[in-house]
Formats: structure tokens, C-alpha cells, sequence
């Protein structure tokens, strides 16, 4: 750490908490800090832009619907207007969402218009939609229909001396590289988020009967990885598992991806 960043850091070091949200940065600090500064506006620069206007995401809306309708084939007569608990929260989610989730956001609207899927619509889609990542939309696609299921794996190690198994690695699997994920090896922080949103379940102490499911895992470079650094530290073991998609996944995957 250079000198003058050293005594930016002192500066704020000594400033009340108070101060520094009521009054701002000191003069000292601004200038101390003018690498630093310049560094967090950079930073910031690619979120200019990205919360759209009221006119952006209207447009947007209009030709979105227009080519979702046209795409489906859908009848003019199936055409209604859509559930205002979902529709104002989708267009308002529309102004600072990824374009992904933009897009998802849009079919969801679409849906709860045509008579023919509105049923499927819940309002908490909306909000569901807005706490997932383009990757584990595309795991949710990925998945099978409800009540079958893919192989994931846990990496477990027993230290010497030490009484019970440590999970190293947990829901190891190839989903997140066949989805064509960004961050495939996210897969876990992934499952674990659907999870949480009752997208898709990993029932307790439950395997796929056929062992053969869990060899595309097994032979993946990912896992001979893990393996190998689980090895390190005791006897590793591996525990079987599975995940997939619940009748709440399948009813969002129906209507928005």
C-alpha cells in the first residue's frame, strides 16, 4: 500500500460512521482517495443505463408480445388481459433485469394473457424469476419432466484420527456443462438456490437405482479434480444422490423459459 493510500485509510479510520454517511467524504479523503474513487466510478460505469425508462420497457413489451403471440400461433380470441398481481411486477422487474431474465419476465407475462396457460401463472413467479441467474434458468431447462431425476454426487472424507465423514464437495455433477452453463462448476451454489425457491428437490439419503447414471460424473474432469484434492486431507467417500424438478419448476418452465 503506497503513502497516500495509507493515510486515506487513516482518515476514514478516524471518522465517525455517522460522518461518513451524513457528510460524505472529507476533502482529505477525496483527495487521498482519487485513484480509489476513480477506480469504484469505473467500476460502476457498466450500470449506467441498465434500469430502463417507463417508454424502454413499454416498447420493449409491445413488440416482445407481438412476436411471443405470433410465435405460438396463438389465436386472437385466446388473448386476454393478464392477472394484475403478476403483470405489475413483471413490468417493473423489466426496467433492471438481465436480458435473460427480461426475456423470461416477458414470456411470463405472455402466458398469463393466452387463456390456455394463464392458469399456470402464479404471481410469486415474478418474484422467483427476479432471484435466479441465467445459468440456473438454463439448469431448470436442462432438467427432466417431474418425477425423474439426475445424478449429482457428495465428495466426503474421513480425517485420520477423526471420527465422522466431512462433506468436501457437495451436489457434484455434469448438469451445469450439459445446459450449457457460463459457471458450470457454480452447479451446487445453483441447486441449492432452486432449492431454496421450491424449483427442484434433492430428496435426503436417495440415489438413482442404476449405478450406470453416475459414470458421465465420475469421468468428468471436474470431479477426477475434486477427487484429487479430497485425497489430501483422508479417505474419501462418495454418497449417491439426485435432483429433480418439483410441479412449481415445471409450471415456471412451462410459462417463462
Amino acid at each position: 500500500m503506497d503513502r497516500n493510500n495509507e493515510l486515506a485509510t487513516e482518515v476514514i479510520r478516524k471518522l465517525p460512521i455517522e460522518d461518513i454517511y451524513n457528510k460524505g467524504l472529507q476533502p482529505a479523503v477525496t483527495e487521498l482517495g482519487f485513484g480509489l474513487k476513480n477506480a469504484v466510478k469505473l467500476a460502476l460505469t457498466p450500470i449506467n443505463g441498465l434500469a430502463w425508462g417507463y417508454d424502454l420497457v413499454s416498447e420493449f413489451i409491445k413488440c416482445g408480445l407481438l412476436a411471443y403471440f405470433k410465435k405460438r400461433n396463438i389465436d386472437e380470441d385466446k388473448i386476454m388481459p393478464p392477472d394484475i398481481a403478476t403483470a405489475i411486477p413483471a413490468i417493473e422487474a423489466m426496467r433492471y433485469t438481465k436480458d435473460e431474465i427480461r426475456v423470461m419476465l416477458l414470456n411470463l407475462l405472455g402466458a398469463s394473457m393466452n387463456k390456455d396457460t394463464s392458469e399456470f401463472v402464479h404471481p410469486a413467479f415474478v418474484e422467483i424469476l427476479k432471484q435466479m441467474t441465467p445459468d440456473e434458468a438454463k439448469i431448470l431447462n436442462q432438467l427432466p419432466e417431474v418425477l425423474l431425476h439426475e445424478p449429482i454426487m457428495d465428495i466426503a472424507v474421513e480425517k485420520p484420527l477423526k471420527v465422522g465423514k466431512f462433506t468436501v464437495f457437495n451436489s457434484v455433477g455434469v448438469i451445469g456443462q450439459e445446459a450449457n452453463c457460463e459457471f458450470p462448476d457454480r452447479l451446487p451454489l445453483y441447486l441449492t438456490n432452486l432449492a431454496r425457491l421450491g424449483l427442484v428437490e434433492i430428496p435426503e439419503n436417495s440415489g438413482l437405482a442404476d449405478d450406470w447414471r453416475y459414470n458421465k460424473i465420475r469421468n468428468s474432469s471436474l470431479f477426477l479434480k475434486k477427487v484429487e484434492f479430497a485425497e489430501k486431507h483422508g479417505k474419501v467417500f462418495f454418497f449417491k444422490k439426485m435432483v429433480g424438478i418439483t410441479a412449481l419448476g415445471t409450471d415456471l418452465r412451462k410459462t417463462a423459459i
